[in-house]
Formats: structure tokens, sequence, C-alpha cells
């Protein structure tokens, strides 16, 4: 180093020794750092802060400790990502601030400027991340969240950044761990600025399909999460089936492995129809992932009287066109799956009305595709069905629809409709000519 050098590092080590404690001092210092990496690493003024962290200085000297947290803080704020990393992983500093974490009587400022330190750690990309789960820190994290009330939602946070890089995602052993933390946390009795980061979290632990199983499963925080579709707030309400859907969706790989809960049905059963707008849209779009999924057997739509309550929403009835668009996803998946023993159950209900009455809509091609996809096989599958079918599509008056997308711009549609058209066209042309079982 340079004699300008030197006198640079001896001034700046002055400079921290007499820096009081506020924190706007702590950045100036931390800028000039952040601006002579060079010179800060070279003249040891980085290795001196960290001196600052060991023991006895968080019992002892406190105050010392603090300003160096906070410049260092400062410092990861505004230097480089490069930098970052090199501070994490060429020095012991994450095992120091595991061992101020672990101690007993740590004072709250130090724990705070500890988390706050890592925070700016964290976010800087999963390398950072796998190097924090591997020091221990997250085992101090997830003991925090169990018994530091004061600091459960800046854990919380930290813990999101540690799941929020999936590629390449956390190890399982740490999704695991964050997961068996959870359950603790979700009670009716939480404050609603714990309960939802808990709920956003556990979302995220179910959007690694891999860790299914355990994570959701057997550490119980499904049957947690489930409790929160009722709750009043909407927030904590979207959350909770955003977190239902992800696990539907994963169902019907692993269904050998986990019995997915048919209770959620009862949960669910009074938001169709009296649930707010938006939940309302979410609630039918869960309903249609059980449905494809095969999560819950779907004798429990028709014995619960779900089945009703789809058909209305999506019915004329419905004066939400967006509601009645997702409830018409969740018809026709139904009307593909449904056991040929509930089809007089599923035409008695209005369900052929309502799917008919879809048409005269703008749909989505694959809707729109899946709806004549149920025509036709109602039509060629069952004789009852067919006649029927045939009567509510000229009650309906849907037959000059049908003929028209002919002309679609998809091949499937314009496929589909000829088909319906060709087979049909003289019974729909015709109708008194026929003799329909039901009217």
């Amino acid at each position: 180093m340079s004699a300008q050098e030197v006198n640079l590092v001896c001034e700046n080590l002055l400079t921290f020794q007499c820096l009081d404690n506020q924190l706007e001092s702590a950045k100036d210092y931390a800028l000039w750092l952040a601006s002579n990496m060079e010179i800060s690493w070279r003249g040891g003024l980085i290795h001196g802060l960290l001196g600052f962290l060991r023991e006895p200085s968080p019992q002892h000297t406190p105050r010392q400790c603090i300003k160096a947290l906070r410049v260092l803080h400062e410092m990861t704020t505004h230097c480089t990502k490069v930098d970052v990393k090199r501070l994490v992983l060429t020095t012991e500093l994450l095992s120091l601030l595991r061992q101020m974490l672990s101690m007993s009587r740590l004072r709250g400022t130090i724990r705070c400027c500890c988390l706050a330190l890592l925070s700016n750690i964290l976010v800087c990309g999963w390398r950072m991340r796998d190097a924090v789960v591997e020091s221990g820190l997250l085992s101090e994290l997830l003991r925090l969240l169990g018994h530091g009330q004061h600091e459960q939602g800046q854990v919380l946070w930290l813990l999101y950044q540690v799941l929020k890089y999936k590629v390449p995602g956390p190890s399982l052993y740490a999704i695991k761990k964050i997961a068996q933390a959870l359950p603790a946390l979700l009670h009716h009795s939480q404050d609603v600025e714990l309960l939802l980061p808990a709920l956003q979290l556990s979302r995220l632990v179910s959007e690694y399909h891999s860790a299914m199983v355990p994570a959701m499963i057997k550490s119980r925080l499904l049957s947690r999460v489930v409790r929160f579709v009722l709750s009043p707030v909407e927030k904590v309400q979207r959350e909770a089936l955003f977190v239902l859907a992800n696990v539907c969706l994963e169902y019907r790989r692993r269904e050998s492995l986990f019995k997915f809960p048919k209770s959620i049905l009862l949960h669910i059963h009074g938001l169709v129809l009296g649930g707010r707008h938006e939940i309302r849209i979410l609630v039918l779009q869960l309903l249609s992932g059980v449905i494809d999924n095969r999560c819950i057997k779907l004798e429990h739509f028709v014995e619960l009287g779900l089945l009703k309550k789809i058909v209305l929403c999506a019915s004329k009835q419905e004066p939400s066109e967006q509601v009645r668009l997702t409830a018409g996803w969740t018809l026709v998946s139904l009307a593909l799956h449904l056991c040929r023993c509930y089809l007089e159950y599923f035409i008695d209900c209005g369900a052929l009305h309502a799917i008919c009455d879809l048409l005269r809509l703008e749909l989505p091609v694959q809707l729109l595709r899946n709806i004549l996809v149920v025509l036709f096989l109602l039509s060629e599958k069952h004789c009852h069905s067919k006649q029927c079918l045939l009567h509510v599509m000229w009650q309906c008056n849907i037959w000059p629809k049908v003929q028209s997308l002919q002309r679609n711009s998809n091949a499937a549609v314009r496929t589909l409709s000829t088909l319906l058209t060709s087979r049909h066209s003289m019974e729909l042309i015709f109708p008194e000519g026929l003799v329909f079982v039901r009217m």
C-alpha cells in the first residue's frame, strides 16, 4: 500500500472509533467503504469491523458491535453483489452472525441489526442463500420464529427470501424445516400482520412440488391452512385458497402417497355463492383443479349440493360475466369427468341449459372446445341424454351459433361443430317430431 492509502486507512480507523451510534453516521462511513472497497480490504478495515462482532464484544462492548453491524448493513446495501459475495464467502461473517443470534442474553438492537444485515445477504441470489443455510443460520432463524416475539415478522421475511429463488431451488432439508415451523403460527388468534406473511410463506412452500408430501402433508401445514379459507379477511382467505390450489395440482401425480382432504369442500361450500367477487372466482378455479386432478370423488359434489351452486353461477342468473365464465370452466370439467350414474341428476339441475347458454358469450377457445366436446359426448354415448340435449339446444336456440362455429379459426372447434350439426340437424329442425323422456 502507498503512504497515501495507509494514511486513509488510519484516518478511517480513527473515524470509526469516534463514530456515534446514529444511523446517518454509519451510512456516511459505509458509503466511503463501498466506494473504496479495495483499500478497505487491503487496509484491513473490513476485518477490523468483523472483529467487533466476535465474542465477548456483543456482551461487553455492545455499542461498538452495533456500530460495526450498522456499517456492514449500509455497506452491503450500497456495494455491488460481487462485493457482498466476497464478504460472505471469504470471511467468517456468517459464522459470527450465527454465534450472536444463538446468545441467550443478546440485546434486541444487536439482534435486529444482525437480521437486517442477513436480509442484504439473502437478496443477493441463490449462492448466498445456500451459504446461509449451510452455515446453520437457518436453524437460528427458525428458533427465533418460535421464541422471538418481536422479530417474527422480520424472520418470516428472511425465510421467504430463502425460498424465493427457485432455479436452483433450496434443499429439501430447508423446505421441510421451514414447513415444520409454520403450523405453530397458523392459529385464529394470531395477529393478521404475522398471519398473512405466514400464509404467503406457506404458499411458497406449496409451490415446491418435489417436497409436497413431507412439507405440506406430514408437517400438517395443509390441515392448518385449510381453516383460513373461511377467514373474514380477504387477503388471508385468498392466500389459503392459493395454497390449496397448489396442493391440488400436485395430487394427481402423487395420489398414492397422501389422501387429499375432502373436508375442504365443507370449508368452501358457502363461498361459491356467498363469497366476495374475487374469492368466488378463486373458489371456482380451485374446484376446477380438484375436478381435473381427481382429488376428491365427484359424488361429494352432488351430495353437498355443490353442483347446483356451480350451475347457478354459470347460468344467465349470474350478474358477473367473469364469475360466469369461471363457473363455466368448472361445470364443463365436471361434465367431462362425471360418472354415468349421476348424468340424470346433472341434466335435472339445469346443467345442460347453463352449458348451452354459455355459447352466447365470448369464450376462450379452450373452453369453447370443451363445451363442444361435452355436447358431442352426450349426444353420442347416451341415448337418453341425446334426446334431452337436442331438446335443450332447441329451447336455448343455440343451433345458429353452433352452425356459425363451422367457420371458426380453430380447427378443433370447426370439426366438433360440423359433427354436431351434420348428425343432428333434422332432429333439431323438427323437435316436435321427437318423443322426449324429459322436458
